[in-house]
């Protein structure tokens, strides 16, 4: 199958096309910059905001026997601003929708979209749901759940997927991770207390804001790319819109779990004592080098099913927690949290 993937040289485009040029298929890749030549794929350097770019006669040439999209460019940056978001995550969506006219043997479109779309929503958010009134606690879930409404009205698309990730983490096999975000801005922070662990560990309690039900929708970066991959002929027979939680039972990892992996990581024997978000002074959060829109995913009371998935991918498995955690907090201390070389 020819397809084209977006973001092909970010941090999911690049595991993606490993594992599709290994499943056989045929590759072209886009990237704002011009890319080193890779075996099997075919680079278009596409700035996805820019018609301009998009529509130029040699980017239709290429795209014309395309079977197959994968959306996987968005702008992920806790620290971006909303106009950078809506340019990448919405209008880079609606563009790609209207790039995927000139395919003529277009078979699928697939959405790479995120569990962020649930917003604060209460409770257990099944694949089939979307808008359900849910509100959205910062910037990038807004722009996100704005793009996948694009997709999920593309109705002259028949057959089209939704893939919905969790927190994208390093790779289980070897940690790597491109910079600092999400989860990692509290192992920095951890990171720092540790040497004064000897003095902090009598107090028996390490105050952090969060909330005892919630939980952290985590995946590793290869792990989120081979289901996808694996899913995609799937996904492909279905001639409607199909919508997947990228995740099972043990990409739901609860708050407390996570913090308390940590703690043991760095030698911290402190056990963390939940703190209400109100309690916390406003600009706080940045006093120790974190995002303010971090701290809302530590308190949201959802869970996610997995229904399609299990059915469409059954013998599919996600690792534990406990098995990739420790190569992810050690990659985490070489890569970024040295004296030589951090990352904000």
């Amino acid at each position: 199958m020819i397809v084209l993937c977006t973001g092909g040289s970010g941090f999911l485009g690049e595991m993606l096309l490993r594992r599709l040029v290994s499943a056989g298929h045929q590759v072209i890749a886009t990237s704002r910059k011009g890319q080193p030549a890779r075996a099997g794929v075919e680079w278009l350097e596409v700035d996805l905001t820019d018609q301009k770019s998009m529509f130029r006669s040699p980017v239709l040439a290429s795209i014309r026997g395309v079977e197959c999209v994968i959306h996987a460019a968005a702008l992920y940056d806790m620290q971006a601003g909303s106009e950078d978001l809506y340019l990448q995550n919405v209008l880079a969506t609606a563009n790609m929708l209207q790039l995927a006219r000139h395919m003529p043997n277009l078979r699928h479109f697939c959405h790479i979209s995120t569990v962020a779309v649930a917003g604060d929503y209460a409770g257990v958010f099944h694949e089939d749901m979307f808008d359900v009134g849910q509100g959205f606690p910062d910037a990038y879930a807004r722009t996100k759940f704005a793009a996948e409404h694009l997709v999920r009205s593309a109705t002259h698309f028949k057959s089209r997927s939704c893939m919905r990730l969790g927190i994208l983490l390093g790779d289980s096999q070897d940690g790597w991770m491109p910079k600092v975000d999400g989860p990692y801005y509290v192992q920095r922070l951890l990171k720092r207390l540790a040497p004064a662990a000897r003095r902090l560990n009598p107090l028996r309690f390490l105050p952090v804001p969060f909330t005892e039900t919630s939980k952290l929708m985590v995946v590793p970066v290869d792990v989120t790319a081979e289901a996808i991959v694996q899913l995609l002929p799937v996904a492909c027979e279905y001639q409607e819109l199909r919508t997947y939680h990228i995740m099972g039972a043990a990409s739901q990892v609860s708050v407390r779990r996570f913090l308390v992996a940590l703690c043991d990581h760095y030698g911290i024997t402190l056990e963390p004592l939940p703190l209400p978000r109100w309690i916390l002074p406003h600009g706080l959060a940045a006093k120790f080098n974190i995002p303010e829109d971090v701290l809302p995913y530590l308190h949201l009371p959802w869970t996610f099913a997995s229904e399609h998935l299990a059915a469409d991918l059954p013998h599919f498995v996600f690792p534990k927690f406990s098995d990739y955690a420790p190569i992810l907090f050690a990659a985490a201390d070489r890569l970024h949290f040295t004296r030589r070389k951090v990352h904000a």
